[in-house]
């Protein structure tokens, strides 16, 4: 493992005890369930795994985690999962509070619906949380990934220290809140879904994706809108930190057809190895066919961080695939 790891994912870790059932059950009402599994997860953890995954066959990955679990053997899940998938876990303190949990419940259909008790995640508070050698750690990294599943201060403080030492933010902000204005004047690419895209940019989610991308971007500097199945839309200004094509403007990239076992982390996925394409290419565009491949193999799959795909299906995926469609 690099000594400094260029892809530094700042986020939760959780372990994920998942359900499967025919349909979702309403308030009130009891069903009964397919399966059940325990396995990691959280939205770094998730992402963190897939950018490992999905490095350059043949290398060591360059990727680390900078987040909090409990002194418990859910923190000891986690940090072997991250450990056997190639991610640093050298920034990955034990605290008293309990390793967080996620409660997934997936129906027939592949959707998911997600309950999370923060627990440790909540450590990553702010600037006395981040010590001197995560500081290094940050500062030596080229991209740097963040979440809104531990404290906005906590996201804030990391991508300061990171910033300043140079390295392109990306931030998914989920689950979506209001974010303040300091946040998002630290923020070079914004990772959003449709849904989340439209509460960000503060616009209603029936305007046309035009209108959405140009809001985002009096935000930030660029923007990446996931569709699901109608692919990704690219975003940015010409003052933006990330290529695009070499031109500013908006391109679109189509989703590839896959067969939808569970959606869950299917986005954390897509951020992770959107990370890895910018590291290798340097432009936004092969970046984000690169991850709309990672993430339809994500789908195939059940689980979280068990479902992100390796260096050689998103290669064998790609291989068959078109080139970006620009519109």
């Amino acid at each position: 493992m690099a000594s400094t790891p260029r892809i530094v994912v700042l986020g939760s870790a959780n372990v994920d005890l998942t359900v499967v059932v025919d349909r979702r059950p309403e308030w009130g009402e009891t069903v009964t369930g397919r399966s059940f599994r325990r396995t990691v997860g959280g939205k770094g953890v998730n992402s963190a795994i897939a950018a490992a995954r999905s490095g350059r066959l043949g290398t060591a990955p360059a990727v680390a985690m900078l987040a909090a679990v409990g002194a418990d053997a859910d923190g000891e899940l986690v940090t072997g999962e991250l450990d056997r998938a190639g991610v640093a876990v050298g920034q990955v303190r034990r605290v008293r509070r309990p390793t967080g949990v996620a409660h997934i419940t997936v129906d027939a259909a592949g959707r998911n619906a997600i309950t999370v008790v923060a627990g440790a995640n909540e450590e990553l508070a702010g600037p006395d949380a981040l010590t001197a050698d995560d500081r290094r750690v940050l500062g030596g990294a080229r991209f740097v990934l963040a979440q809104l599943e531990i404290p906005l201060a906590g996201v804030l403080a990391g991508f300061e220290a990171s910033r300043a030492a140079g390295a392109v933010t990306l931030l998914t902000p989920a689950p979506v809140r209001p974010l303040p204005d300091d946040l998002l004047d630290l923020v070079d690419v914004l990772l959003v879904n449709e849904h989340e895209a439209a509460q960000v940019a503060g616009v209603d989610e029936s305007e046309p994706l035009a209108r959405v991308g140009e809001a985002l971007l009096e935000r930030v500097p660029a923007a990446v809108v996931t569709r699901g199945e109608q692919g990704a839309d690219w975003f940015v200004r010409d003052d933006a930190r990330v290529a695009g094509g070499g031109q500013p403007g908006r391109c679109h990239v189509d989703a590839f057809a896959t067969d939808v076992v569970d959606t869950t982390g299917a986005g954390d996925c897509f951020a992770g190895a959107f990370a890895v394409g910018l590291d290798e290419t340097g432009d936004a565009e092969a970046g984000l066919r690169f991850a709309a491949a990672a993430a339809a193999l994500s789908v195939r799959a059940a689980g979280a961080a068990a479902s992100m795909p390796s260096r050689a299906q998103i290669d064998e995926l790609l291989s068959g695939g078109e080139p970006p469609r620009l519109v």
